[in-house]
């Protein structure tokens, strides 16, 4: 189903069949534009850049610390956030900035939900429920491979599992994504070793995604792996 005022846009998830809806995912950004901003731009040309800023400011890694620094005080129980995307790439001095904080919520900390309504506003920035199993099937073991990041009262908070978000990159395989797979490599957090391992995980469930043009998927994973030598 599209959404009111908008027109698909096939260059934004280039191996999709269908639409799954927009999710804010930066690895995965909608497939519906907004027919009144033009023809369905790149990702990284200005006009897509400033559509998904439009309503927030961009954060850099001093105010995503602050973030969830505020969350973690705010929270009424114990639980565990995960951050993906940007949120991950500041962290780890990839980035220096991005336009949305992608978290997801396992178990759920009592009260987060109005510690982000609230802080969304006073901290200006977007603030999504998004993580790589929306979009490509779990890990069995993601919680284990997710690294640690930081405490901040009640809750604990983590790097999704890097396995996870370079699969998820991988199989958009944008320009940005793939500069976005090589830092992790660059930086140890994933080993070309570790992303081919995790493709044969999930290859036998690709199926109950069919969204997702599994032979294109699988050539994008081994066509950059091949790459990295």
């Amino acid at each position: 189903m599209s959404r009111r005022g908008a027109a698909p846009c096939p260059e934004a998830m280039p191996i999709a069949r269908g639409t799954r809806g927009g999710f804010g995912l930066p690895f995965f950004i909608s497939p519906w534009f907004p027919a009144s901003l033009g023809p369905c731009p790149s990702l990284d040309s200005p006009t897509t850049a400033q559509y998904y800023a439009a309503m927030r400011s961009a954060l850099d890694s001093s105010k995503l610390q602050l973030l969830l620094r505020e969350l973690g005080l705010r929270a009424r129980s114990p639980g565990k956030i995960y951050l993906t995307g940007g949120a991950s790439a500041l962290l780890e001095g990839w980035r220096d900035s991005t336009v949305d904080v992608d978290l997801k919520l396992e178990p759920e900390p009592g009260g987060i939900f109005q510690a982000i309504a609230e802080l969304k506003n006073r901290l200006d920035v977007n603030i999504e429920l998004a993580s790589p199993d929306q979009f490509l099937p779990s890990l069995a073991d993601w919680d284990a491979h997710s690294r640690f990041v930081t405490r901040h009262g009640k809750v604990e908070f983590y790097h999704y599992d890097f396995r996870a978000q370079a699969l998820a990159k991988l199989a958009r395989a944008h320009e940005r994504d793939l500069l976005d797979v090589s830092a992790m490599i660059d930086r140890q957090l994933v080993s070309a070793e570790e992303i081919k391992s995790a493709f044969e995980e999930i290859r036998p469930q690709l199926i109950r995604f069919p969204g997702l043009d599994a032979e294109v998927f699988e050539k994008r994973v081994f066509d950059f792996l091949r790459k990295q030598g």
